[in-house]
């Protein structure tokens, strides 16, 4: 293998984050699913120690650095076989030379219609109310300056559509608070201010250590922008996202370090051709369906060491983690997924789960739901899948390891462990593999079905 480190830009204004990505490497024909693929974006302190997501694993990565300076990004690969080869590549974070503006009135926060490119805003106060939604151009960055550390709170008024709209590239949001407080505690979108979206395809959008409460989408890209980075942002209401975080086209979008509580929408999704995705380190909480959704040909996505939570509010079920839909090279590894189910619906394909953690305490369906929207005559279905060294265990009444409703083109299901010794008596989905295919049509190996006691099957076709 060859690795190459490919960015959008080697070279950005301290604020604005540095985008990498691996797809341009030389695989030697493996399948890029099987591989890890390590970053170190080799930002440390005087002591060698990492600073925040110095290192990240996936196809695309993001970092902000927190000082200028020229440093090394390393690029590892490593094969199934242990096998490793590494690359390196120089990126040069210039001083902030941007004008400084300081908004630390009302009136002043009222008379802000735009801010030109070039220019850093520094609010300096607890909360100012946001009547109008305020246009940035390119190379600006907004952030708190709050003697005490604290963020500085934008109140939009009921109705108002969205608090930013983005009109160039080089944009970076951080250190504030969102909110439109006339809608906490009511339902529904409606009235619910939306975060930010760009007009026309910008590059390079940042949206960091953010608090988002009463909010409809927070971002959507439906304009294919190319440089998204999400990072450590937090939506802690229950019911206080009444959208997704966000809807993702265009390339080179990384979400690391979020945390929300339940929303009511998909948190992330992810559609219509885009490519490269890393969706690292979240926290994600739910009370209805849908966590991550991939639909409509989504490509090289990287999901890893997450934890999906059903939200506390909920009494009973599961909700979906993660929905896959017609989409392609995808790594899910090292999740914590608790009392949610992962569906791979036809037209999936080069997709592998491997190390994940999946505990359900309730009562619900299956772990994962293979090849739903299986159509014979369009040639649809999932393929070259790989489901590996997974560790599940139901707690709850009636739940199913696997269930596979239609045959596949290559799905194979080894060395997992399913651990029913918790499980309640079911129907019929009381085994480790429910399928409606034979036995024969999947590849079963090495996998451990502790079962609690007779009437469970370790695999069953219906």
């Amino acid at each position: 293998m060859t690795p190459l480190i490919g960015t959008i830009s080697d070279s950005v204004m301290l604020g604005t984050a540095i985008h990498v990505d691996a797809i341009g490497s030389n695989f030697d024909g493996q399948s890029p699913q099987n591989l890890d693929i390590q970053w170190d974006f080799g930002d440390t302190d005087a002591s060698g120690r990492d600073q925040n997501h110095n290192r990240m694993r996936g196809f695309n990565a993001a970092h902000l650095y927190t000082a200028p300076g020229t440093y090394t990004i390393g690029l590892t690969i490593t094969d199934p076989l242990g096998n490793a080869t590494q690359a390196t590549r120089q990126v040069t974070i210039a001083p902030d030379t941007r004008t400084l503006l300081t908004v630390n009135s009302q009136s002043q926060l009222n008379s802000l219609n735009n801010i030109a490119s070039n220019t850093r805003v520094e609010f300096v106060g607890s909360a100012f109310s946001l009547t109008h939604s305020i246009g940035l151009g390119g190379n600006v960055v907004l952030t708190s300056a709050n003697a005490d550390g604290s963020r500085t709170r934008l109140n939009a008024v009921d109705g108002l559509y969205e608090f930013f709209t983005v009109n160039g590239n080089n944009v970076t949001i951080g250190d504030l608070s969102l909110d439109t407080p006339s809608r906490a505690g009511v339902g529904g979108s409606a009235g619910t201010a939306m975060g930010f979206e760009a007009s026309g395809q910008r590059q390079n959008l940042t949206l960091e250590n953010c608090e988002l409460l009463n909010l409809n989408h927070v971002f959507v890209g439906n304009s294919k922008p190319a440089g998204v980075l999400f990072q450590d942002n937090a939506a802690p209401v229950v019911g206080g996202l009444r959208g997704h975080i966000a809807w993702a086209e265009g390339s080179r979008w990384t979400y690391v370090g979020n945390t929300t509580a339940s929303n009511s929408q998909s948190i992330i999704t992810a559609a219509t051709n885009i490519s490269l995705i890393n969706i690292s380190d979240n926290s994600f909480s739910r009370s209805a369906s849908g966590g991550v959704s991939l639909d409509y040909g989504p490509e090289y996505i990287y999901i890893g060491g997450n934890k999906f939570n059903r939200a506390k509010t909920q009494t009973n079920g599961t909700w979906t983690g993660v929905i896959v839909d017609k989409a392609r090279y995808i790594r899910f590894e090292r999740n914590d997924v608790n009392q949610a189910d992962i569906i791979v619906r036809a037209g999936t394909a080069q997709t592998t789960f491997t190390n994940n953690v999946f505990t359900y305490e309730s009562n619900f369906y299956a772990a994962f739901q293979f090849n739903l929207g299986y159509d014979a005559g369009k040639g649809l279905t999932v393929e070259d899948i790989v489901v590996s060294h997974n560790t599940l265990r139901p707690n709850g009444f009636g739940m199913a390891g696997f269930m596979v409703h239609n045959p596949p083109s290559g799905l194979t299901i080894e060395g997992n462990l399913f651990d029913a010794t918790g499980m309640g008596v079911g129907v019929e989905q009381r085994s480790g593999m429910y399928t409606k295919v034979p036995l024969s049509a999947l590849t079963i190996g090495n996998n451990a079905w502790v079962l609690p006691s007779a009437g469970y099957n370790g695999a069953y076709q219906y």
